[in-house]
């Protein structure tokens, strides 16, 4: 923005048109690092159900992302460390994002739920826990574009459901999307 502004002055008051080439470089920072953009992505509505938490604060929307958990947002990728790897390389969350919605959580109550679907599966991996805000006990139900569709944050200090039932809350969770 920053170049397009000296262009237009220098076109509105015929001045010269020439930069510096530290303000080329400064201005040019913006065009073609567009990881806001292109990461940054994020649905308001649709299928999903927002969990009430703020989006992420960036400086430029454009070239700025951080990764968040949040409903509608590109889920966070990482390496994966309970799960075997996947062909020749080390698994990761983007694994898990395909054809499928993908349940993530480092508690395994949540694949023992007994809840089956064609649709769904499970990643249940302690590295999750904290960069998806979840807590010990919380989950985020993926969807196969790997964007975020639901999250619940179990933290360990908040008083967490007396023996939580985790297949009825997938089911009501599933419902809601449609997708039983």
């Amino acid at each position: 923005t920053k170049a397009v502004g000296h262009i237009r002055r220098v076109a509105e008051t015929g001045g010269d048109a020439r930069m510096s080439e530290e303000e080329a470089v400064a201005a040019s920072g913006r065009y073609g690092s567009w990881l806001g953009m292109d990461l940054g992505l994020a649905y308001a509505e649709g299928a999903l159900i927002p969990d009430g938490t703020p989006p992420p604060a960036v400086d430029d929307p454009v070239i700025d992302y951080r990764h968040v958990a949040r409903p509608g947002h590109r889920a966070t990728w990482l390496e994966l460390g309970n799960t075997a790897s996947i062909g020749s390389g080390r698994a990761s969350t983007l694994d898990h994002f395909d054809k499928r919605f993908t349940l993530v959580s480092a508690d395994p109550a949540w694949a023992a739920s007994g809840v089956a679907a064609p649709y769904l599966q499970f990643l249940t991996d302690d590295a999750v826990a904290e960069p998806y805000e979840l807590g010990s006990g919380g989950a985020c139900l993926v969807r196969p574009d790997g964007h975020v569709a639901w999250r619940l944050a179990l933290d360990e200090s908040a008083p967490a459901p007396s023996s939580p039932d985790h297949a009825e809350i997938l089911h009501r969770i599933l419902a809601r999307l449609g997708l039983s």
